[in-house]
């Protein structure tokens, strides 16, 4: 299920009680995962390298309701983290690693990280659900993106929560034309 974001109640993330060991980390995961519809986004970095290769993840600027939300999911985190210390990080004195090593998604105010899925699981599509090709969303596309949180990555200096795209519809770009050229008895001085 999908929720617009500013249904999630941070005060109540569904977070399991306990971490759990996936290869060599330790999660904590969300129960049930967080699926969330974003606002309108900009891409800061593209999806794709220059040989159509799908990135490791894509930057992304935010602003205003979406962008508070994330940086309150955030501190959510981190009084999780603080509440449930013993139980994530049992037989280890954490405090210092709690207070300097959150693993922020921001990089910079406003513009944030998203990992992203295999090619054949990120879907990225147009407002009337055509499928377009993952290079479709390059630097300085408009979109709005459905994210994934599954769990919290406890790590042993540093801990975070991963966004992962599910989906991504581009918004399309306008472009103006001109209807017919300029006549000779026209100056194009007549429009300055």
């Amino acid at each position: 299920m999908v929720n617009v974001y500013n249904k999630v109640d941070l005060d109540a993330l569904p977070l399991a009680e306990t971490a759990t060991k996936i290869k060599n980390v330790m999660v904590v995961p969300f129960q049930p995962v967080i699926r969330i519809q974003t606002d309108l986004l900009t891409a800061t970095s593209p999806l794709c390298d220059e040989n159509k290769d799908l990135l490791p993840n894509i930057y992304a600027k935010a602003n205003g309701p979406f962008l508070n939300f994330l940086k309150e999911f955030e501190t959510s985190i981190l009084k999780a983290a603080k509440h449930n210390a013993a139980t994530w990080w049992p037989k280890r004195n954490v405090a210092d690693m709690i207070d300097n090593g959150f693993k922020s998604y921001f990089k910079g105010d406003d513009v944030f990280k998203i990992n992203v899925k295999t090619s054949a699981e990120a879907i990225v599509f147009d407002q009337t659900s055509s499928e377009l090709p993952n290079e479709a969303a390059c630097t300085g596309s408009k979109f709005w993106a459905v994210l994934e949180a599954h769990r919290v990555v406890l790590g042993k200096t540093e801990f975070g929560v991963v966004w992962k795209l599910d989906q991504m519809m581009l918004k399309p770009v306008v472009k103006c034309e001109v209807a017919a050229p300029l006549g000779p008895d026209v100056d194009e001085g007549d429009f300055l």
